[in-house]
């Protein structure tokens, strides 16, 4: 066990090498590959009264994912051994 411990210029060194590792990694990670079509890093706001709104009010043109029939759940219940009076 006759491990040496490094030198300041060693541990600088090595410190160096493990930023400019971490910077290249960290823009190859947060680096866009497309444009987005909207801001991110501003703030949020909008419209007061859109805030009342529900989406079929907002977006009326898009077709509902279910419709209201499909919404109820199914239940089926089965009396048959209660009627053999």
């Amino acid at each position: 066990m006759n491990e040496r411990k490094p030198t300041e210029k060693e541990r600088e060194a090595t410190l160096e090498e493990l930023k400019k590792y971490g910077r290249e990694e960290s823009e190859k990670l947060f680096k866009a590959k497309t444009k987005s079509d909207f801001d991110e890093r501003n703030l949020a706001s909008g419209n007061k009264e859109l805030l009342d709104k529900s989406d079929s009010e907002l977006f009326p043109d898009e077709i509902e994912e279910y419709t209201e029939k499909e919404r109820k759940p199914k239940i089926i219940v089965n009396n048959e051994s209660k009627k053999q009076d």
